[in-house]
């Protein structure tokens, strides 16, 4: 009865079918008010933000041995106090299916007749890394109907991923950012980097896409095909974005 009192959540007693305490009280509770407090300020909290908190207030709080905020202590957390996942982000563009039927068929008679083999077939694909951007998704209290989205950041970097349909061969990452000798740079030669970098405002452009296709696909490809005793010719299957050439 207590327990029901204290909770702020009335989903939290009716769906426990045990009143079993958390192993730490203090613990819990500070991960409570903690929770509470950004859920009142309308920060965004994923799984991994709370288990990392939670390991940050044992190490505060003084407690001796190990503590482990696994999977199944943040499902118990949830449990306990009426906790779940809810979506903070609009729905997704629809594709055209009827589209990409009809290519694939197309594109599978093209490599029948052309015995291309799938090690020949490359994937090329931009994507936005915004690195300072809250989740899409928040841990919320169950009486809490939507989550009021948020202002996010906008510093990001374009990533352009390359790898063969075989998966036997994944080029090297272009990093495109805004900055052409960043900060954390200082120091480090760039070809000495894990990944290509370029600059152009953080976004992919027509002449970034040309120069990485002579310059690292074509070379990096044919050597792969060499060795792999291939003949030397690949597709390389891209989407109809504006930085693309024809």
């Amino acid at each position: 009865m207590e327990y029901a009192r204290n909770c702020d959540s009335g989903a939290g007693p009716s769906n426990r079918k045990t009143m079993k305490s958390a192993s730490y009280e203090e613990l819990d509770a500070a991960m409570l008010q903690w929770f509470t407090q950004r859920r009142a300020e309308g920060t965004p909290l994923s799984g991994p933000v709370v288990t990392d908190k939670a390991k940050f207030f044992y190490k505060q709080l003084g407690f001796e041995g190990e503590f482990n905020a696994s999977s199944g202590w943040l499902t118990r957390f949830k449990n306990r106090h009426g906790i779940r996942e809810i979506s903070i982000q609009g729905e997704r563009l629809s594709a055209n299916n009827e589209a990409a039927v009809a290519f694939r068929e197309e594109f599978q008679q093209f490599v029948t007749e052309e015995r291309y083999d799938s090690s020949q077939i490359y994937n090329a694909d931009e994507t936005g890394l915004y690195w300072k951007c809250l989740p899409s998704k928040t841990l919320a209290f169950v009486q809490e109907k939507h989550a009021p989205g948020h202002k996010s950041s906008k510093e990001r970097l374009t990533v352009m991923c390359c790898g063969n349909a075989s998966g036997s061969h994944k080029l090297r990452l272009l990093v495109i950012g805004k900055s052409k000798r960043p900060r954390s740079f200082k120091g480090t030669e760039g070809s000495q980097l894990p990944v290509d970098y370029n600059q152009k405002g953080a976004w992919m452009d027509r002449e970034i896409f040309e120069y990485w296709f002579h310059s690292k696909f074509v070379p990096q490809v044919r050597l792969f095909l060499k060795d792999k005793g291939l003949p030397p010719k690949a597709v390389l299957l891209l989407d109809n974005a504006p930085s693309h050439p024809n």
